[in-house]
């Protein structure tokens, strides 16, 4: 079990690593990685280190020893981490502890703006082992994500009207996402014809989802040969009232009612037929827009999506290319 380690004056986090090789579980997207941590070794020895990214730093010591038993860690800003790293480990051989700490051989004179990206322990491990860059790397994923994507982008962007159903989805993602291009990827994410919810009639197109649940749906319905574009729009469940008045007026091809979202709850559900149907529920200064703003962030405030693994980049540079076209001076 997950237990504290008091070392001098400080408290670190303590958990049991043996056998496992990733402590990227342990940390939710926007957990701090700086910081200090003491491995514990089954012979009872101690290694003091300071890293930018223990996740990683972690992967590189675990291809390196396989009698790694315990891992402790402490949060820092990187300011600390060279005072804190000597206070720690003076701390640790007070108290009886064997460590293998190392140091550089033939270390050049000053600091290297290398260490900034790797550790001056990690050099020093990757000259004396055949261990390679940790592949849990965010470019290693991100990579990994793109190339999954591709496919489904390339069947998505030859369509003939991908162009408006382009602009319709960076109308919406500039109009209603709280600072878009910064929460990418983590609190909303964008798909490009997923086969969530796919029948012989029915396919989504692009879906944007805001943390856990799906906020824009543009989609394909086929119909004796013939086919349209509809969608939907979530809205918090208490518009569901407040904008009849204003669909009424507008004469719009919207259907309304409440939907119930595992994760959320009940929301209001508003069905379209046609891109110009949307556009019109998302002009500038409509009802709709205001509520779609209001749940897409209080969605996001509930933090990272469990879904960012199958954000689509390549959908995404589409999507903040044309914002930008349309902003352009």
């Amino acid at each position: 079990m997950d237990r504290i380690t008091e070392v001098g004056a400080l408290r670190f986090q303590n958990w049991p690593v043996f056998g496992v090789q990733s402590l990227a579980f342990r940390f939710e997207p926007e957990d701090s990685r700086t910081g200090i941590y003491i491995l514990s070794f089954a012979n009872g020895e101690r290694y003091v280190g300071k890293s930018l990214n223990v996740v990683n730093r972690f992967s590189t010591h675990r291809r390196r020893w396989e009698d790694i038993t315990h891992l402790a860690f402490r949060p820092f800003v990187a300011e600390e981490l060279k005072r804190r790293e000597r206070e720690v480990l003076a701390s640790v051989e007070q108290r009886g502890y064997r460590v293998r700490n190392l140091d550089l051989a033939g270390r050049p004179g000053g600091d290297s703006l290398l260490n900034i990206v790797m550790e001056e322990q990690a050099q020093a491990d990757w000259l004396e082992s055949d261990a390679s860059e940790p592949f849990d790397a965010p470019r290693y994923i991100a990579a990994v994500r793109r190339v999954a994507g591709l496919a489904r982008f390339q069947e998505l962007s030859s369509r003939s009207d991908f162009p408006e159903l382009l602009a319709a989805t960076a109308n919406y993602v500039a109009t209603a996402l709280p600072w878009p291009s910064q929460t990418e990827g983590r609190f909303w994410t964008a798909t490009a014809m997923a086969s969530t919810g796919r029948s012989s009639t029915w396919r989504r197109l692009i879906a944007i989802s805001a943390q856990n649940a799906e906020v824009l749906v543009i989609g394909e319905s086929s119909t004796g040969g013939a086919t349209v574009i509809e969608g939907f729009i979530n809205l918090d469940k208490c518009a569901s009232s407040s904008i009849q008045p204003w669909l009424r007026q507008q004469v719009l091809d919207v259907n309304s009612l409440i939907d119930s979202y595992g994760t959320i709850g009940d929301v209001c559900h508003l069905e379209f037929t046609g891109l110009q149907t949307l556009s019109h529920l998302l002009e500038e200064g409509g009802p709709i827009t205001q509520l779609a703003k209001e749940l897409a962030l209080n969605l996001m405030r509930k933090g990272p999506s469990m879904y960012a693994r199958f954000h689509n980049d390549h959908l995404a540079d589409a999507i903040f290319s044309r914002i930008a076209d349309q902003n352009r001076i």
